[in-house]
């Protein structure tokens, strides 16, 4: 009897983590950004008159906003992709380089690839691939005429599983790299499918989704290019202008104050970086936070003369207390820095300067960075936004050049030589 009863038991445990996971993957799914960014195509589409096929490129080049445009309207990390699917096999699709698909190896350094299946202009059914552009107002654009990349093998998308959903697609894995994914699905009219893939990194409850950091670096992204597409040689006002817009973006456009600690933008051609710290929400041992509640550090040889970080005291209004700015004297390369090189989401935890007076550990942050077309904008978390269940450990807890956090506080450092 024990036995049985044993038995029983066993199959009850067995029965439970099978119903515990479903729960679970039910509560993955529904947090995911996907129905959003299906239902802003659907949106957008349902005023334009598109065709059960792709006929002319004119169709093609009047898709690609619509799903850049939906694939960003969400401003979240996890916006991976979005497409459209036609019952004759035509295909046009969107998609941000992560480590999920390969497709981006051919249109590299971009960091979105655009791709097209059109059996009824190209008289086959090989993917075209192009790596997006974007012209001085961030706009998304291809040479239509000449892709980069065409694929000797056939694609068929009426064959893959998300073409047969409704909602959320079976289970299956990602060509050539075996990740495993969903896909939520809309049918539309003429049987044209909306689908958007769920990337594995998307988290099951909502803490980091919610996080004020999500919006405001997506934000950044979308507006900072147009100022520094305007800073010329040796034009200091325009950094200043740059500055202004940063705060008016933390203070005005979304209302955040005391949730973050930093917001930063950098960009890759050159190396410019600027960076605005709330000085109320942090202890950065700079002599500007001693007299202003913001400090502004700008990078920009153009203009300095070097690569270093120059520091200014900002009042509330963008008015510059420190008419010189401080030369912190120290070389600053953004693309070294944990936040660049992870892009496109959350940062590892990192310890600030903090250090937490009953349990001598440091207090951590995390950073949560966007990719635009020529740069990064990055919005560090206030402590308080850390979520609950994150660890601290040797292995994530890193200060600059690669030194492991102690627990002693003397050691006094920038915020910025940790971000």
């Amino acid at each position: 009897m024990r036995l049985g009863a044993g038995l029983v038991l066993i199959v009850l445990v067995l029965l439970w983590s099978g119903v515990e996971s479903q729960l679970t993957l039910d509560a993955c799914y529904g947090v995911s950004v996907c129905p959003k960014i299906v239902g802003s195509v659907e949106a957008t589409l349902s005023s334009m008159n598109i065709s059960s096929t792709l006929q002319n490129l004119t169709d093609v080049t009047a898709l690609l906003p619509v799903l850049y445009n939906g694939l960003f309207s969400t401003l979240s990390p996890f916006g991976f992709n979005v497409g459209l699917g036609y019952p004759d096999n035509s295909f046009v699709y969107i998609q941000r380089c992560s480590p999920y698909t390969s497709d981006c190896a051919v249109v590299d350094p971009n960091p979105y690839v655009f791709e097209v299946v059109a059996p009824q202009i190209y008289g086959d059914s090989n993917t075209r691939y192009w790596g997006v552009r974007f012209d001085n107002y961030s706009r998304p654009t291809v040479d239509i005429l000449n892709p980069d990349y065409t694929d000797s093998d056939p694609y068929y998308c009426t064959a893959r599983p998300w073409f047969n959903s409704t909602s959320w697609s079976p289970s299956y894995l990602f060509i050539n790299t075996n990740a495993e994914s969903r896909s939520y699905v809309n049918i539309i009219n003429n049987g044209i499918r909306i689908f958007s893939d769920r990337v594995p990194e998307e988290p099951c409850g909502p803490c980091y989704a919610r996080s004020p950091c999500v919006g405001l670096a997506g934000f950044i992204a979308g507006s900072a290019p147009l100022y520094n597409w305007q800073i010329i040689n040796n034009n200091s006002t325009r950094i200043l202008t740059m500055m202004q817009y940063m705060l008016k973006s933390y203070l005005q456009e979304w209302q955040i104050q005391y949730t973050i600690n930093s917001i930063a933008v950098a960009f890759n051609a050159t190396n410019d970086t600027y960076i605005l710290t709330d000085c109320q929400a942090t202890t950065a041992s700079s002599p500007e936070c001693r007299i202003a509640p913001y400090l502004f550090e700008a990078r920009n040889t153009r203009v300095y003369g070097d690569d270093h970080l120059h520091a200014y005291a900002v009042d509330v209004n963008g008015n510059v207390l420190s008419t010189s700015p401080r030369d912190e004297l120290v070389s600053y390369n953004p693309q070294v820095r944990p936040w660049y090189m992870r892009a496109d989401g959350w940062s590892d935890n990192f310890a600030t300067i903090n250090v937490n007076s009953n349990t001598s550990t440091p207090i951590l942050s995390r950073g949560y960075s966007r990719w635009f077309y020529n740069g990064v904008a990055l919005c560090l978390a206030n402590p308080s936004q850390i979520c609950p269940g994150d660890i601290i450990s040797k292995r994530n807890v890193v200060l600059d050049q690669g030194n492991v956090a102690t627990s002693s506080a003397s050691k006094r450092m920038s915020l910025f030589n940790l971000m």
